[in-house]
């Protein structure tokens, strides 16, 4: 089983600093395994293909084949929460880059975006274009999905009619309970069923994740044997040849030395939305309970001249985290010019820009060793092919709960979300009692 992510921590720790937690990373993976552990309710994702029901993966693939080869649809419209529509603009920018070749159908994201400017906009274009809908929350309840679902449905009505809208309004949501379920109940929406034992934060391998990706043109077979030798890989209890765990732990040790933020630095802009999803993962999932670095998200390559200092005038408390994708599919090659510029930048022709690219990195990450004596990981992931994301996906979940239970918090709980949900609610019901 060869190694899709490899963890290079040479200018970080010492390999015995990482061996001393072998026995608590043992106990604790026991404890994963065998779900006796906090948070054991929500740990189904690492059933990989028990996130879904069958009938569900058999429509995924009917309907998005439907939409994109004979409906051909201009948009699928993705309403859905910042944790869920990352997910998928993460793996989708990764592997399609962000300028898809000859994309069928193009994927709209709104994220719960209440943005008047942006809607506008968004709802403009609809009007001339063809487009489904697909509406995503785990329990339905949400006001801000439910009030942009509305604004959408209204629009597909009005343009096909109700009856042919029903036809492309897809509804992701779990199968007992919520506002959403109610309506797929009234208006017989086509239902994706989301399990009740799963977060928003770990549906990456169901129907909220899988349908959008199918419309993408991803092959979620692939993805998802791929994300079932990652699970099967970052299972094991060797911190050796346990690439997620190395990690996790490398995070513990400097914490423990009061390092307090990890700069996740990615080096391509299609890299973007995976910096956010390592950054939400390790942020959701760890800090609680006053615990847990601070991730942020930073590319070198194109942020250097704008916010360097930042990284060098408080060297102590920061460390790096260097996201590399060995062997992107895309690239070009440096043209020779020597007709029109005579300058020894025709010398680099040799080379292409992926490759100027690694000069760069390489040179940030040394500087940032020998002259700034920062600390620096390397995670090193082989490719962005369709079964690597998968792969990607398991080492981030796996990551993610080690982190937390290293520092042992519940990776599940999220309490700042309950508290500004039932704020807003108040906040909503007031203002409509003053408006009466």
């Amino acid at each position: 089983m060869a190694n899709r992510i490899n963890i290079d921590f040479e200018y970080a720790i010492k390999e015995t600093a990482l061996q001393r937690y072998q026995d608590e990373i043992t106990l604790i993976n026991q404890k994963i395994n065998t779900g006796v552990i906090e948070g054991n309710e929500y740990l189904n994702f690492l059933n990989v293909y028990k996130n879904m029901l069958k009938e569900d993966y058999e429509k995924i693939q009917a309907i998005s084949k439907w939409l994109l080869y004979e409906e051909k649809i201009n948009y699928m419209v993705v309403i859905a929460s910042k944790t869920i529509c990352l997910q998928i603009q993460a793996l989708i920018d990764l592997n399609l880059g962000l300028f898809p070749f000859s994309q069928k159908t193009k994927l709209i994201f709104i994220q719960e975006n209440i943005d008047g400017c942006e809607l506008a906009q968004i709802l403009e274009i609809l009007n001339e274009k063809s487009f489904a809908v697909n509406v995503i929350s785990q329990y339905g309840e949400s006001i801000q999905t439910l009030l942009l679902f509305r604004e959408f449905k209204n629009i597909l009505e009005k343009k096909v009619g109700k009856n042919n809208a029903n036809k492309y309004i897809y509804v992701s949501t779990n199968n007992n309970f919520g506002k959403l379920f109610n309506l797929i109940q009234k208006e017989n929406y086509q239902h994706f069923i989301l399990l009740d034992n799963l977060t928003e934060s770990y549906l990456t391998f169901t129907p909220a994740i899988l349908f959008p990706l199918a419309m993408a043109e991803i092959n979620i077979d692939k993805f998802l044997e791929g994300a079932k030798e990652g699970v099967t890989k970052f299972s094991l209890d060797s911190l050796e040849n346990n690439a997620a765990y190395q990690y996790a732990v490398i995070r513990k040790i400097l914490k423990n030395n009061n390092y307090k933020i990890e700069n996740i630095n990615i080096f391509h802009r299609n890299e973007n939305k995976l910096g956010e999803l390592f950054q939400m993962y390790l942020s959701q999932a760890t800090i609680k309970d006053k615990q847990g670095l601070i991730p942020l998200v930073y590319n070198p390559v194109t942020d250097l001249k704008v916010s360097s200092q930042l990284m060098s005038e408080n060297p102590i408390s920061l460390f790096f985290t260097n996201v590399v994708v060995e062997n992107p599919k895309y690239d070009c090659h440096i043209e020779n010019l020597a007709q029109q510029f005579d300058d020894e930048l025709n010398m680099l022709s040799s080379l292409t820009y992926n490759g100027m690219n690694k000069i760069i990195r390489n040179t940030i990450i040394e500087n940032n060793v020998i002259i700034y004596k920062i600390p620096n990981i390397k995670i090193l992931i082989t490719d962005d092919s369709n079964y690597s994301l998968g792969y990607i996906m398991a080492f981030l979940h796996k990551v993610s709960i080690m982190s937390a239970y290293l520092d042992n918090v519940n990776p599940f709980t999220n309490t700042v979300i309950k508290n500004f949900n039932v704020s807003l609610v108040k906040k909503i019901n007031d203002t409509l009692k003053r408006s009466k």
